[in-house]
């Protein structure tokens, strides 16, 4: 079975040190808000105030250069778990959340399992999806989006190693099973496909977009058999693979990237269809909210 494979996106995230130490601010703020603790030894309170710490030593006249490359990697990679974190706010259930957030490694880094890990890429897509005008809510199986056509159950999955990978998609196609309701499968696959401590280089987004979509490109590729298997079933309608990774772009500096594509069956109902529609249009093309600077590129 051939899949059909159209669409991709890159999802490119910058900040200034200003506007990353707000964010820290107010997740510190959120958390005390929601009397959940951070310790000292808490991968995200380390993250937290190391954001600051950089942010202030940039106010005070340091030079912050390109050299000082994980100290702007980590900084940046709290800027976004704060952005996709705060939103939280709103939600009845925050505080189970928050506390996900802080059980285990948050470390761009770190290549361990951590179930903090598992709960920033639901948070990551969950914000996505809110931002661009599909309502979006962190229910079984780990997300549900209302598009205007109907429900989508989405099971997030980050893959870890090879050798965890057919078991951590079986268990998700499980958990769409038990959902009645058009599914999508979207795992996360940097662990894998990046070592630790390393970085893209790219002279461009466009660029750093294409090693990044081979990537996802090559995991979807590899696990073709069990992948044809689900959708050819009906058991999921779209499979989701991303990846996100620090790239230095020759011509903007350093950058964190996400890069998604997309594959679903070819020959989807007529409903599923809509439903898988939607939910890619908003990825690409939906509206965001003023605050959001990222930028996101769509190739067919």
């Amino acid at each position: 079975m051939q899949f059909e494979s159209e669409q991709s996106a890159i999802l490119q995230a910058g900040t200034t040190f200003v506007a990353a130490k707000e964010s820290a601010l107010n997740l510190l703020a959120l958390y005390d808000e929601a009397e959940v603790s951070l310790s000292s030894q808490c991968s995200l309170a380390q993250l937290i105030h190391e954001s600051i710490a950089l942010a202030d030593s940039w106010i005070a006249g340091e030079v912050i250069t390109d050299q000082q490359r994980e100290q702007i990697i980590r900084g940046q990679h709290l800027n976004k778990i704060a952005t996709v974190a705060l939103p939280l706010a709103g939600i009845r259930k925050k505080k189970q959340h928050l506390l996900d957030l802080k059980r285990g490694s948050l470390d761009p880094s770190d290549r361990k399992r951590s179930p903090a890990k598992d709960k920033l890429w639901e948070l990551e897509l969950w914000a996505a999806l809110n931002d661009r005008g599909i309502p979006a809510e962190l229910e079984e199986p780990d997300i549900v989006a209302r598009t205007p056509s109907g429900s989508i159950a989405i099971a997030c999955k980050r893959i870890y190693s090879a050798q965890n990978a057919a078991s951590s998609m079986s268990y998700g196609i499980k958990q769409l099973d038990r959902t009645g309701l058009t599914g999508v499968l979207a795992v996360t696959i940097e662990d894998l496909a990046v070592p630790s401590g390393m970085h893209l280089v790219a002279p461009n987004i466009e660029a750093a977009s294409n090693m990044l979509n081979w990537l996802n490109r090559r995991f979807l590729s590899l696990h073709h058999r069990d992948l044809s298997d689900y959708l050819s079933k009906g058991r999921a309608s779209c499979v989701m693979a991303s990846i996100c990774a620090p790239v230095q772009l020759e011509d903007e500096g350093i950058v964190e990237c996400r890069e998604m594509q997309f594959w679903a069956h070819p020959n989807l109902a007529e409903v599923k269809r809509r439903h898988i529609d939607e939910f890619e249009a908003a990825l690409f093309d939906g509206s965001t909210t003023p605050e959001d600077k990222s930028r996101w590129t769509h190739r067919g």
